[in-house]
């Protein structure tokens, strides 16, 4: 099969910017093409020293910088140590190795400095950065064993050099970064732990590997790539070599791995990402979107390379337990520090108009077709608790929302017109359930390419909110079908975009070990929600149909923003490439050939969702018309026991089957006896013409939402083909939740007219609602790649 086509990465002005000044710079450096690699790397060096001087912000005054020798693999090298003016006494310390290639590259560029010494202040953690030797005179496994032998320098000298022996870890950039995870490989087999590895724009496997490289590269490229990683292994094996292809990745230390949007080595580094999480190595990966390899150089000339930074120095702190990036340790110390030999004490970075320094763009190696994203990684960035406490408020906002509809329409139908209120409700909820099935979608698209200031969510909440509340107002004063019909399209295109918004969350900002516990978190808050709303609907009742709608609706609208103020959002600092309105109809297509387990998730979502949908649409009704109750307060105290037995259930046994699903890593037994149990629970319910079998029915089947719920945003979470597209994936993940709110009301419409033209017949809904719950413990068995 054919290599995809390359394509030209949609790069920012300061990323073209410095691209050009490689170019300008190097017609002035003929040795960058010599055969002589010492004249090279001194070319390489003097192009790397002026870019850096260019583009690098500086080194921070209140940063000392000491040289060092320390053990190597064959023979002492040199290192230079960053650190805190202000520290004193021991530090967490990481031991740096720097890019270039495997073939070039130098602490004593100026780049190095300023990297290290910027980090190394914010993140309260001291540098070391060490002089490894370099190939080809020295291929694998030199490099390794020199960062080995420096590490366990570091640990025997902890006093002397101030040195937290307990919290000593390793890092690197681009081909140092490769050094860095093999180093941690070797240590883990030794049994010799480190603290954490920070793994930044990684090449992890030593061959070509992923659509990113076939894609950003074009052949000649990829062949010089070969070159250099082929000058680096020499003949050693893959599994020996490369980090990726080692064949266990289990007990290695926590990782933090860094990838660029655009850098050709993104997949390689996902891949590593996704093979330690499998490993059962708590790892962070950071996709940086709009960033290149060079990326993390630039932070003299662009602020989305100081956001770069600032997510990585705070994973770093956290990392290394250091309280935040910005309370680094505020004790003096004193500036008689250790200078254990120093050599080459010159710092060209303080005469800052003559020299300075970027990475060698060194070799990118991703892989085969990419993976899908599911390690245990995030785009977004680390959240306040506040963001945890409101991202559950606005899922309890939701709910709210969803109970408020499941008493106040109906109840109003059925005061204006008793004999038609079944088939109204089914009009109104199929023309809503219309209108938010094209918008939603699209506004997943529209988000993940969103240049707001806001963020790439946050715009959607606070636009779907206000939409919501324009619905209530109109729902509040709806004289008429029409009226009503309108407000609450209104109402479901809103909630719809916050719905968007809080799935696509889960991708953006939930770890995968912890989906399922949220899941089942968000599942219950929903739930209790709904409940608040039935109750809030009831007690409000006596106020008409201005309070009905407009204090539930209000209060659920005011929780969703909650989220809006305190996310911490993606910020797309570039432009995606354009989107083809043409071509919007793929936004509600995902090839299920192509993609065979999302598509089998979808479908069970879809009809378990259907058998649900279908019973709490028609609640309000089916309690009034299957036991004879005319009075609406009567009515609305069965439909709050109905929906409390359902909660408390649904409470329970999400939380046990959360529990159970994350520690496990299995989902679909969660989802196939949920689905089973909620068929049962409809069974008992409509078979017995008793209110109290009625309950037990309505909670055994709120028992069986809470199993699937627990895992059932994980399930399609960890289906999705992509999480760069994760807006638009998870809008259409968000269809199989909100197409049945078009195909039910069709279903019911017609099931609740057999045999009475008054549509009072419920037993063949919830007939229809039984066969549903089982098709979707049928389908989820067809997912293959989650257990």
């Amino acid at each position: 099969m054919s290599a995809p086509e390359y394509l030209e990465p949609p790069l920012g002005p300061e990323i073209r910017d410095w691209i050009q000044r490689i170019g300008e710079l190097s017609a002035t450096l003929p040795d960058l093409e010599s055969r002589e690699m010492a004249a090279r790397r001194r070319a390489q060096r003097e192009l790397s020293d002026r870019l850096a001087v260019e583009f690098t912000a500086p080194v921070p005054a209140e940063v000392e910088i000491d040289d060092l020798v320390v053990s190597g693999g064959a023979e002492p090298l040199r290192a230079r140590r960053f650190r805190p003016t202000s520290a004193i006494g021991a530090m967490p310390t990481m031991l740096w190795l720097h890019g270039g290639g495997w073939t070039g590259g130098t602490i004593d560029e100026i780049l190095n400095d300023r990297l290290c010494a910027d980090r190394a202040l914010r993140s309260g953690v001291q540098i070391v950065a060490l002089e490894y030797r370099l190939a080809p005179e020295h291929p694998f496994p030199a490099p390794v064993d020199d960062a080995v032998a420096a590490l366990a320098d570091l640990r025997e000298r902890a006093a002397e050099l101030d040195v937290d022996a307990d919290r000593l870890g390793v890092g690197g950039n681009s081909a140092g970064a490769t050094i860095a995870a093999t180093t941690a490989l070797r240590l883990r087999d030794a049994g010799e732990p480190l603290h954490h590895q920070a793994l930044e724009v990684l090449p992890a496997a030593l061959r070509l590997f992923g659509d990113s490289m076939h894609r950003r590269l074009r052949p000649a490229e990829r062949t010089g790539i070969e070159h250099l990683a082929g000058l680096y292994r020499a003949g050693a094996p893959l599994a020996e070599a490369s980090p990726l292809d080692a064949p266990d990745h289990r007990g290695l230390a926590p990782a933090l791995i860094l990838a660029a949007e655009y850098d050709p080595l993104r997949d390689g580094a996902i891949a590593y990402a996704d093979s330690l999480r499998e490993a059962g190595v708590p790892v962070v990966l950071h996709i940086g979107l709009g960033h290149d390899h060079a990326s993390p150089g630039l932070t003299g000339c662009w602020e989305g390379a100081r956001e770069w930074r600032d997510a990585f120095v705070e994973e770093l702190a956290g990392a290394y337990r250091a309280d935040s990036p910005s309370d680094a340790p505020t004790v003096r110390r004193s500036r008689d520090h250790h200078r254990h030999a120093a050599m080459n004490s010159s710092h060209p970075d303080r005469d800052q108009e003559t020299k300075m320094s970027t990475h060698a763009v060194d070799p990118v190696f991703p892989a085969d077709p990419a993976p899908p994203l599911t390690a245990d990684a995030i785009p977004g960035q680390r959240q306040t608790r506040l963001f945890w406490i409101t991202f559950v408020l606005a899922w309890f906002g939701s709910g709210i929302a969803q109970g408020v509809a499941g008493v106040a329409i109906p109840q109003l139908l059925k005061e204006w017109d008793p004999d038609q209120a079944t088939g109204n409700l089914s009009i109104i909820l199929t023309l809503g359930g219309a209108a938010i099935l094209i918008t939603t979608p699209i506004f997943g698209r529209l988000s993940d390419r969103s240049m707001s200031r806001l963020g790439i969510r946050r715009p959607w909440i606070l636009s779907g909110a206000l939409i919501a509340l324009i619905g209530y107002v109109i729902q509040a004063t709806a004289p008429n079908l029409l009226v009503l019909g309108v407000g609450t399209i209104l109402v479901l295109v809103g909630w719809g975009a916050v719905s968007m918004t809080v799935h696509t969350l889960f991708a953006d900002q939930i770890r995968r070990s912890i989906r399922a516990i949220m899941s089942a978190v968000t599942g219950a808050a929903t739930a209790i929600g709904i409940l608040g709303g039935v109750s809030l609907a009831g007690i409000v009742a006596p106020m008409g149909q201005i309070g009905m709608f407009l204090i539930p609706g209000g209060l659920s609208v005011v929780l969703a923003l909650t989220l809006f103020f305190t996310l911490k959002d993606i910020r797309r600092l570039l432009p995606a490439e354009p989107l083809d309105w043409s071509g919007v109809l793929a936004t509600f297509w995902l090839s299920p050939r192509r993609y065979p387990d999302f598509a089998w998730a979808w479908v069970c979502r879809f009809f378990m969702t259907a058998s649900i949908v279908s019973v709490t649409s028609y609640l309000y009704l089916t309690i009034s018309g299957r036991f004879g109750i005319d009075d609406p307060t009567e009515i609305a105290a069965v439909q709050t026991q109905a929906t409390a037995a359902f909660t408390l259930m649904n409470l329970v046994m999400a939380f046990v089957f959360s529990v159970i699903s994350d520690r496990t890593g299995r989902r679909k037994p969660s989802v196939i006896i949920g689905a089973l149990a909620s068929a049962g629970g409809l069974i008992l319910a409509i078979s017995f013409g008793d209110i109290a079998f009625f309950l037990v029915g309505i909670a055994i089947v709120g028992a069986g939402q809470g199993a699937y719920i627990a895992a059932d945003v994980a399930l399609m979470t960890e289906c999705l083909p992509s999480v760069e597209d994760a807006g638009k994936d998870l809008g259409i993940v968000a269809l199989a939740y909100l197409l049945p709110g078009i195909l039910v009301p069709v279903f019911g419409f017609f099931a609740t007219r057999i045999g009475s033209p008054t549509g009072e017949n419920f037993a063949a809904l919830y007939i229809g609602a039984v066969v549903m719950a089982v098709i979707a413990a049928f389908t989820v068995t067809r997912v293959k790649g989650v257990r």
